[in-house]
């Protein structure tokens, strides 16, 4: 009985989740009402603050949901036979596609908090961390200069995470063709830029 209603349970969280990754996107962060999500589910709305302490924890679910998306992505294409180039630089396209698709979801987060980025780095390092690692060897043959090659994956992260926020900033209309902006920053460093 007890698997049966944590099947229940998962199932409940994953119809919430769902529905909340859509309506953030709908509307933003600022502008969704728990109310107006548990209307949509057919839902109350102490069910979803029985699974999500607030507004704030869903949303961080959201983005963690999203980051396991990531880690799918980057397992098939890092067991891919192709170069650590092209493993690096599609890396890079798949986190600004991923990230493209939920602009206004997003761009209340990155705009209302200075440090959106590296609070999700620190809610959610477990997940980056394996995000992570698939980095490692690829840099480690690539790399001509003497710098952990950890440290170096928050400079590629930071170097993407800067297009991001001036995209959120309608700085950039789009972030298509980033993916390769960022990629040449980052191998310039990895080269030893002069």
């Amino acid at each position: 009985m007890s698997q049966m209603n944590d099947k229940i349970k998962n199932m409940k969280r994953k119809m919430i989740l769902d529905e909340a990754l859509i309506m953030f996107e709908e509307c933003g962060y600022e502008e969704l009402k728990i109310s107006d999500l548990a209307k949509k589910i057919g839902i109350s709305v102490g069910t979803i603050y029985s699974y999500f302490k607030s507004k704030e924890e869903l949303y961080s679910a959201c983005v963690l949901s999203e980051m396991e998306k990531a880690y799918e992505a980057h397992k098939i294409l890092f067991a891919q036979d192709i170069s650590n180039e092209d493993k690096i630089k599609s890396a890079i396209k798949i986190k600004l596609d991923i990230i493209s698709r939920k602009r206004t979801s997003l761009t209340s987060g990155i705009l209302n908090n200075p440090f959106f980025f590296e609070s999700h780095q620190i809610l959610h390092k477990d997940m980056l961390y394996k995000i992570y690692e698939f980095y490692i060897k690829p840099i480690d043959e690539l790399k001509k200069i003497d710098i952990d090659s950890y440290q170096l994956v928050y400079i590629l992260n930071s170097l993407s995470n800067a297009y991001l926020i001036r995209w959120a900033e309608d700085d950039l209309e789009s972030l298509e063709g980033k993916d390769e902006e960022v990629f040449c920053a980052f191998m310039s460093i990895l080269k030893g830029c002069k």
